[in-house]
């Protein structure tokens, strides 16, 4: 007689996400907005239930054009995702943070970064472990209760030193202002959330910071719409 035995091992939690990138497309674009020649990033709050729907989307940060955020929300809201995971591989539901950009460039226009930078906490520091780069950011995938507190904190993304990641999930866990995510009014229910924490050197009088890379990226025609990564 053959005894099988299967082991379960605990991992990091896994955030929610898209199954697909590339779902904002020029087809998202507004008429009415194309018109106007609206232009602009908007950022959103994505939250998605245990069986892999996005059930809300919230804009945190305005394009400062209603019809780009509510455009940005509605493809949002047809995409396909991937539920999130607690450290025992149980699904749960997620929250995470995307920017949507829509633009129209003229020819031959190269702008430095498409998506602008954001974080959920930043620290300002003297100085960075040697090898970091000059903006580091630190993804952390937070187990956050029906009560809002942390139980856990994960690595997502490394900030490119674990002194970094170590402070991300210990200082900065404990800067931000957890909430539970909301099923109904009165139902908390437990989640992973996303979040990013920044750290950025100082820089010295009268000299400017590094935190932006000037590397060009080409745009495609107009008019355009993307998600960020």
């Amino acid at each position: 007689m053959f005894l099988t035995m299967f082991v379960l091992f605990a991992g990091p939690a896994i955030s929610a996400d898209f199954v697909n990138r590339g779902f904002v497309t020029a087809d998202d674009y507004p008429t009415a907005s194309i018109r106007r020649n609206e232009e602009g990033a908007t950022l959103s709050l994505v939250v998605v239930d245990p069986q892999g729907k996005v059930v809300r989307c919230e804009t945190i940060v305005s394009s400062n054009h209603p019809l780009l955020d509510q455009a940005a929300c509605k493809a949002i809201k047809r995409a396909r995702a991937k539920p999130a995971k607690d450290r025992n591989g149980e699904i749960v539901y997620g929250a995470f943070k995307r920017w949507n950009l829509f633009f129209m460039p003229a020819p031959g226009s190269r702008p430095n970064s498409p998506f602008p930078e954001s974080v959920d906490v930043e620290y300002i520091v003297n100085r960075l472990p040697d090898g970091s780069p000059p903006y580091a950011i630190s993804v952390v995938n937070v187990v956050v209760d029906a009560q809002g507190t942390a139980e856990s904190c994960d690595i997502a993304h490394s900030g490119g030193a674990p002194a970094l990641d170590a402070i991300a999930c210990d200082q900065g866990v404990r800067a931000l202002h957890l909430t539970p995510i909301m099923v109904t009014p009165v139902m908390p229910v437990r989640s992973v959330q996303q979040f990013k924490i920044g750290f950025v050197v100082k820089p010295d009088d009268g000299e400017q910071s590094e935190g932006q890379s000037d590397t060009p990226i080409t745009p495609p025609e107009p008019p355009a719409a993307h998600s960020s990564p």
